[in-house]
């Protein structure tokens, strides 16, 4: 207990793991022509396997918003959609639609990509209950993405973290691989830093 209290209170406040292994100098925020905004569940902002949060601080136009606290702050007066941009909430309904460059260049306005960091049943139900959210398009990636998230094990085979999935839809939407590198590169080193912490607080015991 003493050995986790500990790493606890040395670890860098942004991205989570002990501050001898902090990688937040590899952030290096990339413009992009779509927004970003990520919905975290409060159970997630502790956690340094989370990588929604990651995520925008690897975009310069993100941000991510909490919801899910107990003394809950009106979801609706943090996060207000941009009226300059059309939403698109990622997650893999039985509404959502392929989300493909066809879909994307009919579009009038530039995306802003809205992408829940929960578990799936959480997910879910941030789209059915916040109406804000309730209005958005559900949209899905339809290729197979081989994860390479280390930090937690997936439950399905083709699962991926919510940084990997923000990667592959920019990808699409912006027509170029650069975002997309930029992610997946943090996510490596996330995954190397994040795990030698845990070899450390293991080989303590």
């Amino acid at each position: 207990m003493a050995t986790r209290r500990s790493s606890h209170i040395n670890r860098c406040p942004k991205c989570r793991i002990n501050l001898d292994l902090c990688f937040c100098n590899t952030f290096k925020p990339i413009k992009t022509v779509s927004k970003l905004s990520v919905i975290i569940h409060i159970k997630e902002m502790p956690l340094s396997s989370n990588t929604g949060r990651i995520a925008t601080y690897c975009l310069q136009d993100a941000a991510f918003y909490i919801r899910g606290s107990v003394n809950e702050i009106d979801f609706e007066k943090t996060y207000i959609p941009s009226k300059n941009h059309t939403q698109l909430f990622l997650y893999p309904s039985e509404n959502s639609i392929e989300l493909s460059k066809e879909f994307i260049d009919g579009l009038d306005k530039p995306v802003e990509l809205v992408v829940p960091d929960a578990t799936w049943r959480q997910a879910k139900k941030f789209h059915k209950r916040e109406p804000t959210l309730n209005q958005m398009q559900m949209v899905h990636i339809n290729q197979k993405i081989i994860s390479k998230y280390k930090l937690r094990a997936q439950k399905e085979d083709t699962g991926v973290c919510t940084l990997e999935a923000i990667a592959h839809a920019l990808e699409i939407i912006e027509g170029n691989s650069k975002a997309k590198e930029h992610l997946l590169e943090v996510l490596e080193i996330m995954n190397y830093r994040t795990l030698s912490q845990r070899k450390k607080l293991t080989d303590k015991k």
